[in-house]
This record gives structure tokens, C-alpha cells and sequence, in this order.
């Protein structure tokens, strides 16, 4: 470019000066620079890059001959003067325009990191200073290792500039990273106006790795300069994985400082970390929780969160915190509180965010803000305070995660979520199955038995069958559950008196009496209510169905009075009752004779019942099992059911034996039974029917494999 081509009015004197020799020009220029205003300036640039660039096209560096000599004399001279130019240029840097920048830096690249190093050893204070600034301001990582080496100036000035300029250079490595995530101070810094120098990108690559290189080197150095930007410069980059064998080594010594306790550089390095407000520094520190010798300063730079970026950027990460080690360092995080009116409240200052804050989150961050909660140490009314908002939010996975760690008493709400299986999820945290559970007749036993209520009628099927399970281990009014009963005998071990009193207060209630005598007499506590059941046994308004039962407990008594009681049930109006008297009295079975043909299907049954499992042999024996055969046979349903549920209890292994040795109808028994799996017209006579047959069968196989062992 001519400076006669460009379009600037040059003035008098500037015409006056493009006659003048060129080292004249130079030196006239150069004094122009550092003292002319920025219009004039910028046309001493521009004549000092047409002369610099003059450079060293052409010009040779081998032996010349004396012809040679003489004729390329003057492009040597003009080689000359250009290099003066360019140093010229560079001493003024601050005094060009970006465009007047960028258009010297065309000159080479070369030749400037050249004159660059040449000013960083100049003695000149100043001139180091503006080395400095020519780094800064085209980022190039040739200059990184000429940085570092300035920390150590004896200049103070300098080793600021150096410390600014390391800084910048460390930043301008970070352009993909959001600027939330540096802060806005760095931002600011790493996003500034660039003017960058053309060259290779696998160059470039090599001296970064000088660079990364350098920069380890001067953290580990810290005490021979006392600048912060290489500890920095480490803490933002040593997590990195280096792509070159040089990258990898240099990342490692950086990483290798946060272990050594003991170096001169960790404690200052401590420091960076806690007083530095950048946002991926709190990540960093998430991260380094697991490192001994810094996970105090970990936690203390976690515990303070000037902006909603400082949180996300360690929300997003909490999933980092499955690992043990570094949920247990969480925990040493403190979160700063107070007591207002006897109740904890958080201070301002608390890394925490408000319900309105929350709400605004991305899903990751809100999962990671649950994660962080559950995973500080906070007063559980805190605890339960912040994780709130969760149970409201529209997102199903926020809900799903704040059920997964929700406080027990909060449970209770995700059991109405509208998603069925965050309230499938709320159900089975919210179950005792496993736990002892509360004690029956306290106010927690009294809550949670309302709740296992209501969501019995819930429209999830998961909820109400844990609902209604729940209820049975609550309650001890099912005998048909064994977890019910299994309270009830928990309730009888700790707490006697309770029991008796709440089994007596069932007794006395018309409605709850057979729920009563059902848990007395799955719990086998006949003989410690025989009073009470004694007293049950003239009762008018007495139950056909609670009276059987009354019976099958004073049979398990062994007292007079109990068997006396018993005895009296034979003269009972209700069938139930004398099938159940048949079964238990103690009388002679030759007085039950009568009861074999009997016109009710539950007597008759039960007879011929007692009268096959008696014990005795001959014709009574024999006699029954042909009623039984009959039965089977019988026209009315009701009897051949009733046969077919004696034939079930009555043909074990060992009756079954007894009745083939010494009743020859045997064979026509089981025969009857089979036809009856086959052509029984009702259905539930044919499968009871078809049961009967299979536990036959199984008893028969079990039976050889026992004879042949």
C-alpha cells in the first residue's frame, strides 16, 4: 500500500517529509508517534508500515560477492530501515487504531514475535510494558512462554501488566464457555477485541502446549513473583484432558499442586479458589471435594453463591455427588441461619435459592438443586422448607426426584400426585413395611391410619392396594392378615393390659365381636379370655357365625366349664354352631351316630368328619366313609359341596391308607371324586372338587419319593 495511494490529505509537512532519507523518515516518524495527535498518528502508521514493509523480501543470506554487494546495497538498507519501522510500530502500539493494527500485523508474524521478545528484554521498563500489551492484544500463545518468564520482572509495573496479560492469554482458551460461567469481570476480559496474527493451526497447537507448560511451571513457582495469574490460570485449566503427550504432562503438574499441602504455592493457590468470583470455579470446587488437602476451601467457596449462574453452575453437576466420598465432603458445607421467633431461617448470604428463583430453572438444575438440599447438612424444617417447591412444579421428573428424597412427613402429599407413578413411588416410601411402625392408639398410628384410609379409595391401583396393606398392618382387626395378627402380637408383647383391654372392648361390640374371637383364636389366647368367652355363650343377640367361632375357642380350653359350655352347643338352633360342637366336643363318638344323617349338609358333614379322623376301627369307620360316599353322590348341592370339603380334609396319607386296608369302597371313593373333576354340573362343587383330587395326588407323590429314599 502507498501512502500517495491512500486516501488521507496529507499537509505541508508531510509532503516535507516523504523527501527526507528514509532513516530520517524513521526517526521523524517514530517521535511523531509518541507525541502527535490520533489523526496524525494514524498517517505516521501508515508511512511506517509502508517502510517496514519494505522488510527483508529478496534479501539473501548467504555470501555475497563483491558485485552483489554493491548492487543489492540498497534494498539492504531499506531492510534496515523497515526492521526500525516495525520496532517503531511496536513501541507505539498503543497509539494504533484496529484497523492500523491489523494491517502492521500483516507485516509478519514472524518478524513481530521477533521484535516483541526483543522489547520484553529491553531495559526499558516501558518498552516491556507494551511487549506485554502486543501479547494481551493478539493472543497469540507464541508469546505465553515470554509471559510467564516476565512474573519474575523486577519491575513492579511489569509484573502486573505480565499478570493482566497471562490473565487475558489463559481466557481467550475459554470462547466456547458461556460467559455466565466466568463471571462478568472475565467475561468482559476473555470477550474483549482480539487482534489476531495468520498462522498454521497445528503451530499454533505446539506453542500452546509451551504455553501450558510454562504456565505450571510459574503456579509452582509462586514465591519468586507473588502474581496470582498462574494459580488461576492452573485452577481453570487443570481439568482439562490434554490431546498431546505435553498437554497431558502440564494439566497433571497442575493438578498435582491441590495435593501437596505443604508447597508454598497451595496455600495462595487456597486463596484463588475462595476469593475468585467466577462461577466455574464454585464447579471446580464441587468437583475437588474429593481432595483431601483442599476440600476445606472446597466447601468454603461452595457456601457462598452471588448469582443464579454461580448456583447452576454447580446444580447442573450434582450428580457428581453419588459418589460417597464427595456427599460426605457436602456435608461439611455450612449454610449460614439464624433463629427468628424460635425457628431457623436462612441468612441472605446462604447459597440457597428462592421459590421464585427455582421456578425459573431448567430441569437439570432443578434435579441438581434437590440433589444439593438433600445433601446439606440443614435443620430439618429447612430441609423440608426448601424442597417444597418441588410438589408443585410441572415438570413430572422434578416431582419424581422430590418424592425420591422428600422428608417421611411430606410423603403424604405425593401420594395425590396426578402421575401415577410418582404416587406409586410416594406409596412405597410411605409404607412401614419393614419397620416396626407406630404403636397402636398413638397420634402417628392415628395419622398415618387415616391416610392408608383415605388413599385406600385412590384412583391409583398401586396406591390403594399399599393403601389397604398398610391398613392391615395398622390394624388389628383383619385375623385374616398375617401382618394385622403380627401386630396384634407385637401390641401383646409390649403393651398386655392394652391388648386385653382393646380385644374386650371388640368382644363387647356386636359388630366388632367376630373380628374379636377370629384374633383370639388365630393368636392361640383362648385359655387367657376363657372368661370372656364363657360369658359370650348365653348371649341372645349372639351371631350363627360368631357363635361357631365361640365354639372352636372354648373347645381349645382345657377346663370343665369350657367343655361343659361346648357340650351345651349340641342343642344349639343354629347348624353352624353344632357342626362346630361336633367337631370339638369331648363325648363318645358313638353318641354322634345320629348326626350322620342329618337333613343340614354342614352337620351331616362334620359328623362323618369326626367320625373318620377318630381314630377307631371297624364297622363305624367303614360306616362313615360309605355316608361320605354318599354324599358325594347326593342330589342337593349343598351336600355333595359339603361332601366334597370332608373328602379334602379327610384323605391325608395317612387316612388314606388306613381307609384302602380296611374299607374295600375306597378305590369307588377316589373314583367318585375324579368324575366328579369331569361331569359335576356346578361349578363350585367342581372345583373344590378338582382341589381335592390334586392335593390327592401330590400327597401321593410325595408319599413315593419318601418310601423310595
Amino acid at each position: 500500500m502507498s501512502l500517495k495511494s491512500a486516501p488521507i490529505q496529507l499537509d505541508d509537512s508531510m509532503k516535507h517529509l516523504l523527501g527526507l532519507p528514509l532513516r530520517f523518515q524513521v526517526a521523524a516518524l517514530d517521535e511523531g508517534l509518541k507525541v502527535g495527535e490520533p489523526v496524525e498518528c494514524q498517517q505516521f502508521a501508515i508511512r511506517l508500515i509502508e517502510i517496514a514493509g519494505y522488510g527483508r523480501s529478496g534479501i539473501t543470506e548467504r555470501a555475497l560477492g563483491p558485485i552483489e554487494l554493491i548492487s543489492g546495497l540498497s534494498d539492504r538498507w531499506r531492510a534496515r530501515h523497515g526492521d526500525t519501522a516495525l520496532r517503531a510500530l511496536a513501541e507505539s502500539w498503543g497509539k494504533l487504531s484496529f484497523g492500523v493494527r491489523e494491517l502492521a500485523l500483516s507485516l509478519g508474524r514472524s518478524r513481530w514475535i521477533k521484535v516483541t521478545k526483543e522489547m520484553a528484554a529491553d531495559p526499558d521498563a516501558q518498552a516491556r510494558i507494551t511487549a506485554l500489551s502486543i501479547a494481551q492484544d493478539t493472543d497469540d500463545p507464541a508469546f505465553g512462554v515470554m509471559v510467564c518468564s516476565m512474573l519474575c520482572d523486577e519491575h513492579s509495573k511489569v509484573r502486573l501488566a505480565a499478570d493482566r496479560a497471562l490473565i487475558a492469554m489463559v481466557l481467550g482458551m475459554f470462547g466456547n464457555l458461556d460467559a455466565e460461567m466466568l463471571g462478568e469481570e472475565f467475561a468482559q476480559i476473555r470477550d474483549r477485541r482480539v487482534t489476531r496474527m495468520l498462522c498454521d493451526s497445528s503451530v499454533l497447537e505446539l506453542e500452546r502446549c509451551s504455553m501450558l507448560a510454562a504456565i505450571a511451571d510459574a503456579a509452582w513457582s509462586f514465591s519468586s513473583h507473588r502474581c496470582r495469574s498462574p494459580l488461576l490460570a492452573s485452577l481453570l485449566l487443570m481439568d482439562r484432558q490434554g490431546g498431546t503427550a505435553i498437554e497431558k504432562r502440564a494439566f497433571e503438574k497442575m493438578r498435582r499442586l491441590l495435593r501437596e499441602r505443604n508447597h508454598p504455592s497451595h496455600m495462595p493457590m487456597r486463596t484463588v479458589l475462595r476469593t475468585t468470583p467466577a462461577p466455574i470455579l464454585r464447579e471446580r470446587a464441587l468437583r475437588w471435594l474429593v481432595i483431601d488437602p483442599i476440600a476445606g476451601v472446597a466447601s468454603a467457596r461452595l457456601e457462598v453463591a452471588e448469582s443464579e449462574a454461580e448456583h447452576c453452575a454447580v446444580l447442573d453437576q450434582m450428580h457428581l455427588c453419588v459418589r460417597p466420598k464427595r456427599a460426605k465432603g457436602l456435608k461439611r458445607v455450612r449454610v449460614a441461619t439464624r433463629q427468628v421467633d424460635g425457628a431457623v431461617v436462612l441468612e441472605p448470604r446462604a447459597p440457597m435459592l428462592s421459590r421464585e428463583a427455582f421456578g425459573s430453572l431448567e430441569r437439570q438444575s432443578k434435579l441438581g438443586y434437590l440433589r444439593w438440599v438433600a445433601g446439606l447438612d440443614l435443620d430439618r424444617g429447612l430441609r423440608r422448607g426448601e424442597m417444597e417447591s418441588a410438589m408443585a412444579d410441572p415438570d413430572a421428573l422434578v416431582r419424581m426426584y422430590g418424592c425420591c428424597v422428600a422428608d417421611p412427613l411430606d410423603l403424604v402429599d405425593y401420594l395425590y400426585d396426578g402421575e401415577d407413578a410418582i404416587a406409586r413411588h410416594a406409596a412405597m416410601r410411605w409404607s412401614s413395611v419393614g419397620s416396626a411402625g407406630p404403636g397402636v392408639g398413638s397420634g402417628s398410628w392415628s395419622r398415618r391410619f387415616e391416610t392408608a384410609r383415605v388413599n385406600g379409595r385412590s384412583g391409583s391401583a398401586w396406591v390403594r392396594r399399599i393403601a389397604n396393606e398398610e391398613i392391615e398392618r395398622l390394624s388389628m382387626e383383619i385375623p385374616s392378615s398375617p401382618a394385622s395378627r403380627v401386630q396384634a402380637r407385637r401390641l401383646y408383647q409390649t403393651d398386655p393390659a392394652r391388648f386385653v383391654r382393646s380385644i374386650r372392648e371388640m368382644l363387647h361390640q356386636p359388630s366388632k365381636r367376630g373380628v374379636g374371637l377370629e384374633m383370639i383364636l388365630a393368636l392361640g389366647l383362648e385359655s387367657r379370655f376363657e372368661m370372656d368367652l364363657l360369658s359370650l355363650v348365653d348371649e341372645p343377640t349372639l351371631d350363627a357365625r360368631v357363635g361357631a367361632s365361640l365354639v372352636r375357642g372354648l373347645s381349645a380350653i382345657d377346663s370343665v366349664a369350657a367343655a361343659r359350655a361346648v357340650l351345651r352347643s349340641l342343642e344349639s338352633d343354629d347348624q353352624r354352631v353344632v357342626a362346630n360342637a361336633i367337631e370339638s366336643v369331648h363325648t363318645p363318638i358313638g353318641s354322634l351316630i345320629e348326626y350322620k344323617g342329618d337333613a343340614n349338609h354342614r352337620v351331616r358333614s362334620s359328623a362323618i368328619r369326626r367320625m373318620l379322623l377318630s381314630g377307631q376301627t371297624g364297622s363305624l369307620v367303614e360306616g362313615a366313609a360309605e355316608d361320605l360316599g354318599a354324599m358325594l353322590k347326593d342330589q342337593r348341592v349343598s351336600h355333595r359341596l359339603a361332601g366334597v370339603w370332608a373328602a379334602q380334609r379327610v384323605l391325608e396319607p395317612r387316612m388314606a391308607r388306613r381307609l384302602s386296608v380296611r374299607f374295600d369302597g375306597w378305590r369307588e371313593l377316589v373314583s367318585t371324586l375324579n368324575e366328579m373333576t369331569l361331569h359335576e354340573t356346578d361349578d363350585a362343587v367342581r372345583g373344590r372338587a378338582d382341589q381335592c383330587v390334586h392335593r390327592m395326588l401330590v400327597s401321593h407323590r410325595a408319599g413315593m419319593m419318601e418310601g423310595a429314599r
